[in-house]
Parts: C-alpha cells; structure tokens; sequence
C-alpha cells in the first residue's frame, strides 16, 4: 500500500499548484524592487559606487536608463526580455539580482520552472530575503519533490512574511488576506515536503506530525485550496484516522479544481473503508460543500 501511495504522490505532484501569482507580481514589484524602481535620475558621482551600497544603485547613465526602462515596462514577458538584455550589457550593473528576479517570476508564471530555479536561486543568493521569490520557489521545489530547499525557503517566508509591510497600494485590509494567502502557500509547501519525507522514511512520525501541523494551518488560512485538503486527507489516511481522511477528500472533492476527480476516487475508498458502504456519501460531500462556503473569506 505504501508504494501505491507514493506512486500517486508523484502523480499529484505533477500538476501546478496554484500560487497566488497576483500577490508575488505585486510582492516583486513593490517590495523588493521598491528601492530600485524608485532609484530616481543618475546624478554625477553615483558611477562606481554600487559596490559598496546596496543593491539598486546605478554603475552609469547607461545603467541608469537601461533599468528605467524595464521599471517602465509593465508587459511581464517583456519586462524578463528586457531583463536578459540588461544581464548581458550590464554584467557588472547595480541591478543584477533585480535583473534575475523579473526573469524568474516571468519564467514561473510560464510554467519554466527550470529557468525559474535558475534565475531565483541566482537572486536569492544576493536578496536572500525576498518573500515574493521564497514563496513561489517553495512551491515549486515542491511539485518537484526536491523537499530540503521546499522546506528552507517555505520556513524563511513563514518567518518573514508576518512583519512584511503592505505594498504600495494594498490597503492594510486587502494585505491581509493576500497575505495569508501567501502565507498558507507555505504551509502548504512545507507540510507537503514534510509529507514526502515521511513516505521515504523508517521512522515517519516526527516528518508526520510537522506534515499535519503544516497542512492544518493551511487549511486553515486558506479554506478554499484544495491541494491541502488533499495532502492532510493523504496524511490521516495514512496515520490511520479515517475519519479525519474522508473530511478532507470530501472537501477536496467539493472544491473540485483540478484535484476533484482524483480525490472522489480516494473519498470513496476511504469512506467504504470507514462505513462498509457508500449511503450518504454524496450528502456527506455536498455538507462540506456548505461549511466551507460559510468559511469563504468575506
């Protein structure tokens, strides 16, 4: 049995998540890019100095107008172009990991998650602290079962993203839930990675338990994501609590997306395995159906 839950699994992880693209594009270009799309007109003195400041600073007027032009761009596609050029006129430029940060988010709303890793693995090592990558590179560590770094850059965002300030033109109140949004993005990458860990170990309890401690908070902060539901169902199933099991496939299976069918298959085993029979399941589905409605953010 373990090797058929491992099996899908790597199925599951196959399919795109969902991350919330609109949050990281705002999170990229607002947050971190804050200081350099604000970088003001190139004034005499500044050349040469980007060393010794931080990252944002302009080597030349060249520099300077180069990126003015990219920070003037809005198209994201062509703002990563513009960035690739900016990369090979300007190896030394005062924006560099600016430069590979545009190119990746471009890369992942591409679904390139090769160029991605590329070009965020290459920012972070300068801007080790921004959310809008640590998110989305979480998640994407991930889908591709590489759980260490899942786990690394989903913890760091956990650490950072309650004290990220809201960006320009957020109210306090629309940050809020875009954050905990983000933030149960993590949760859910982090317990996942845990998950996986816990399929490949001997001694699974402690991966276990951080797993469904993860995935509960995701849950939690985000009702509505049934990639969660679906993980903790797979990790009660597995810890025998078949009840907890087919709350969390019925769920799934409620919110449908693209995890619906798939987890009708797992409720209905799991529900059998619970009842003997499958009477009342289709209104156990469409109750939970009703609670996570009443859940649904205002």
């Amino acid at each position: 049995m373990l090797n058929e839950w491992r099996d899908t699994m790597k199925r599951l992880l196959t399919i795109v998540s969902i991350v919330v693209v609109v949050g990281v594009l705002t999170l990229t270009s607002s947050g971190g890019f804050a200081a350099a799309l604000s970088a003001g007109e190139f004034t005499a003195g500044q050349e040469g100095e980007a060393k010794e400041k931080a990252w944002g600073t302009p080597t030349s007027q060249a520099d300077h107008h180069a990126w003015k032009q990219i920070s003037e761009t809005f198209d994201i596609k062509k703002k990563a172009n513009l960035a690739e050029k900016y990369l090979k006129d300007f190896p030394e430029g005062g924006y560099r990991p600016y430069a590979h940060e545009f190119i990746a988010v471009a890369a992942r709303q591409a679904n390139d998650l090769d160029k991605f890793f590329l070009h965020a693995e290459t920012a972070l090592k300068e801007l080790p602290d921004e959310v809008g990558l640590l998110v989305p590179l979480s998640v994407a560590m991930t889908e591709k079962q590489n759980p260490e770094p899942a786990i690394k850059h989903g913890e760091r965002a956990l650490e950072l993203l309650p004290n990220t300030a809201a960006p320009e033109g957020y109210t306090e109140e629309l940050w809020e839930k875009q954050r905990n949004l983000l933030i149960a993005d993590c949760h859910y990458s982090v317990g996942t990675s845990y998950l996986l860990k816990a399929f490949n170990s001997t001694s699974p309890g402690a991966e276990m338990k951080k797993a469904m401690d993860h995935l509960n908070l995701a849950v939690t902060m985000n009702p509505q994501d049934a990639r969660s539901h679906f993980r903790l169902g797979f990790a009660y199933q597995m810890t025998k609590n078949l009840e907890g099991a087919v709350t969390e496939f019925a769920r799934a299976a409620a919110i449908g997306d693209n995890l619906g069918q798939m987890a009708e298959v797992y409720l209905e085993k799991a529900y059998q395995s619970l009842h003997g029979n499958t009477d009342g399941l289709n209104d156990f589905v469409k109750e939970q159906a009703k609670l996570l409605k009443e859940q649904a953010p205002k």
